[in-house]
Parts: structure tokens; sequence; C-alpha cells
């Protein structure tokens, strides 16, 4: 993956017209990758033209000049509870390549330490997050944060945060969510990323989502953030860590992952049985038996866990952080084609199959994995086989996921009416040259092995990962071991 290899810094407000036109052109074209929705000239207006007293941008470039992203930071003095403070807001765009690479965080950290010296009063951050993910970010980061779960905001704080936003020109959508305001930038997430964050557990996203479902239509959540002495300390080790702790936590992470090899807690341990049972409805007391099976695998975001064509030797269990997987389009460009969170697993299609991995996994956030390879599996198989079976349905489900965005009608299912369809399916075990005669139509999702089917409409031959309808009175004949499953014709 790309790194950002310079920033630059600029002030708008020193530039001559001609270079501020030059400017908002270069953004907006990074902009315009990143989020639908706004027009050149709003965009202009509320980062580069800002009537802010201060606003400085920071540009990103990558190998060969090219364009990673911005950051603007914008300072307005106002007063609040009698007396004269400031207000931080910002603006960022990180092409995708780049994500995770630190620039606009340290930019941000050390913009909010500047002011800090150098203006009297109290600090805060507003922002109008348009996006889980940036909530979540600010989330972790502070001590204090309004909105947040579980606390009520004071009402002179609401009063504060309102009429920011009616002075920043943000509309209201919802008398009764006064914090929801129109910004219209709307992130452009695939169709999966989308499901993940209107699904996501985790207790900050899950909170944004209930304050500003609508954020797919480009609604803003106002968030402000008290920036003193309590709170700052704790955000700028989040925000401002950058290059520096990234590389000393992945030098420790491989430590621990190639030397150490730890055993994964027992704590933990206990709290992926339970997920495994609530999930599958299985009783795992024989798996409670097994010792020092799996280890703790800690990865940092943006680190490739696997590629595409690699022989697959373990498979990962998500305890904490989230993954994307990814495939490469018809014209080269990643495209996310599935992103999980704890709970989930990843790269055990390749090891019960032998084939090599068929998509890319990578860290979207800074992540810990439970790490099992093929004799990890075979133990556990042989404690409790059950798990073998729920584990080769699971992976049924991925298929019939990946292959119906390339079947016409299914592509139209959501990602999770198709998995529900998945469920309602028989799972079956096939030995060579065994036959299996079907009376009703059906769906077959085939997820090892290499079958022939022969009916109404004739003859074919499947290889896996595939998905085909077969109709009544197919034939469907095993030429090695194969694993599928058989579905309903349709949807429920």
């Amino acid at each position: 993956m790309p790194k950002i290899v310079r920033d630059e810094v600029i002030d708008p407000k020193a530039l001559d017209e001609a270079a501020v036109e030059a400017l908002i052109h270069r953004l907006y074209a990074v902009h315009n990758e990143i989020f639908d929705g706004v027009s050149l000239e709003e965009f202009a207006r509320y980062v580069v033209r800002s009537k802010a007293e201060r606003t400085l941008i920071q540009v990103s470039y990558g190998p060969g000049e090219e364009l990673a992203g911005y950051i603007a930071m914008h300072s307005f003095r106002r007063s609040f509870r009698g007396e004269v403070c400031t207000v931080l807001r910002a603006e960022a765009g990180l092409r995708r390549a780049y994500r995770g690479d630190g620039g606009p965080g340290a930019f941000f950290a050390s913009q909010v330490v500047k002011t800090r010296l150098e203006q009297t009063g109290a600090l805060y951050y507003l922002g109008c997050l348009v996006h889980p993910s940036s909530y979540m970010a600010l989330a972790r980061g502070a001590q204090v944060i309004w909105p947040a779960p579980g606390a009520a905001t004071p009402e002179d704080i609401q009063t504060f945060m309102l009429s920011l936003g009616d002075e920043f020109h943000l509309p209201r959508v919802d008398a009764e969510r006064p914090l929801v305001r129109e910004v219209g930038w709307i992130t452009r997430d695939s169709e999966v990323e989308r499901e993940y964050w209107l699904n996501c557990q985790i207790t900050a996203p899950r909170f944004y989502v209930s304050q500003n479902p609508g954020f797919v239509r480009g609604h803003g959540l106002l968030t402000l953030i008290p920036l003193d002495f309590n709170n700052l300390g704790r955000s700028l080790v989040s925000w401002g860590s950058g290059r520096v702790q990234r590389s000393l936590r992945r030098t420790v992470d491989a430590l621990e992952r190639t030397l150490f090899r730890p055993n994964l807690a027992d704590e933990q341990a206990e709290s992926i049985l339970q997920h495994i049972e609530r999930v599958t409805g299985l009783s795992l007391e024989a798996l409670r038996a097994l010792r020092g099976v799996g280890v703790r695998y800690p990865v940092a975001a943006r680190t490739v866990l696997f590629s595409a064509g690699e022989r697959g030797d373990a498979l990962y269990f998500i305890v904490q952080g989230s993954l994307v997987v990814l495939e490469r389009g018809d014209d080269g460009q990643e495209l996310i084609i599935d992103q999980l969170g704890p709970g989930f697993m990843v790269g055990e299609m390749a090891v019960l199959t032998g084939r090599p991995r068929t998509a890319t996994v990578r860290a979207a956030t800074d992540a810990v994995l439970v790490r099992l390879t093929r004799a990890d599996l075979d133990a556990i198989f042989k404690a409790e086989p059950r798990i073998e079976e729920a584990l080769w349905r699971f992976m049924g489900r991925r298929v019939l996921d990946e292959r119906a965005r390339y079947v016409p009608g299914l592509d139209a299912l959501s990602h999770q009416e198709r998995l529900a369809w998945a469920d309602a399916g028989e799972s079956l075990a096939l030995a060579p040259d065994q036959e299996l005669s079907l009376r009703t139509d059906r769906l077959l999702v085939l997820i090892d092995g290499h079958v022939i089917t022969d009916g109404p409409l004739g003859w074919a031959s499947l290889n896996a990962p595939a998905a085909l309808t077969l109709h009544a009175s197919t034939t469907l004949t095993a030429m090695d071991k194969a694993r599928l499953l058989l579905l309903p014709p349709t949807p429920a």
C-alpha cells in the first residue's frame, strides 16, 4: 500500500485568488472520491473560504506527488458561559489507499496544542459528523464528549452546540433531534460497509446510528468535545500519535506474534466460546477442556493479513477491531466486498478446502485476532464434531453472499437478506461419485468440490465456489468430495 511521503500546510488567506481556485479544485477532486452530495461551490465555501478567524489546510502527498488527502482546521473565537472561548472545526478527506497512515490525526493534534498555547479561555472542538466511524474515532480519544451514550448533555452545552450549528448554516432536519443537521456529505460506502455500520454492535457507532440514522442521506450529528487539560492529554495520545506510535505498535505486535506466541487468555477464550454458542446454539463444554488452542494475534491498522492467491495455513477470529475483505475490480481498483467486526472469522475457506485465498484481507483498525491453524482445527473438530458442520454452513453463507452479486435478480437482495436465505438451506456432504436427485427446484450453493448436474435444461459442470438454480428432476453427481447448501428456490 502507498505511504504518505510529505505534508504541506497552506494558509488559504495568504494565497492570491488564482491559487485559491487551484487549491479548491485539487481538494475537491479528492473530496469527490470520498463523498457524494456536495457541489464545488459548497465545498469551497465551507472548507477553503471559511469565515473562521484562522484556517490552515494540510495537504498530504504520496509517491510521485500524488495527492493523498487533506485536513482543514478552522479556529473561531466565540463567547460561552460569559467568557471568550475558542471553537475548532475540521474537515478531512483521505483517499482509501492511504487511510490509517496518520497524517490528518497528527496535524489535528498539533493544531489543538498550538491553539491551546496561543489562546486564552476554554477550548472546544465542534464537528457535524457524517459517519459512524468519525464519531467512534473521536469517542475513543475523548474522556468527555457530547452527546454520549448513557449520559445527558448539559442544557447550556446543548444550547451552545445548537447556536454554532445555526451559525455554520447547517439546517435542522428534525425538531425532535435538534443536533441532527443537513450537511449533504454522503460517504461513498459500499453496500457491505453500510450494512456493517448500520448493524454494528460496538457502543460508539451503535449510539451514533441511533441518534443519526439519516447519515446515509448526508445528515450530520453535532458533536462537541471540551479540550480542557483533563480531556486533552488522553485525546492527544489517541489522535496525534501518528506514525511513531503505529511503528512502535507494529514492532511490538510482530514480536508478540512471532516470538512470544501467547496462548489466548482464559477470559478471552471463554468469551469466544460463548459467542459461538450463541450463534450456533451448540453446547461447547468439550472445547473448554482444551488448553493452548489458538494464539492471540494483534495487528495494526492497514496490516494485510493475507492476499488473494496465497496458500491458506490458518483462519482468524476477530476479538477486537475490524477487518475489510477486498477484491480487485475490472479497472484494477480495490473493492471492499465485506467488513467484519468482533465475533466474525476470516480465512476459513482456504484452510478447510486447501484452495488458495480468494480475497485479500486487511485490518481496517487496530485489531486483536485469534489465529487457528489446521492442527488447531483438527483438535477442535475431534472434541466437538458439530463445530465442523457449523463452519461449513458459515462458509456456505459467505459463498452465496459473494456469488449473488453476479447473478441477475439475486444482486438486488441486501446483504442481510442473502444471509437469512442461506440459513434456510440444507447442508450436505457428498462422497466421490455420490448422486443426489432433486424433487423440487433448489438453489445450489457449491462450497467445495466439483459436481456435474443433469436436468431439464441440460448438463453442466460446476467447480466451487458457485451458485446455480437447479430445477426439479435434476441429478447432481459429485466428481470428488463436495460440500454444498441446497436452498429454497427463492428467499422467504
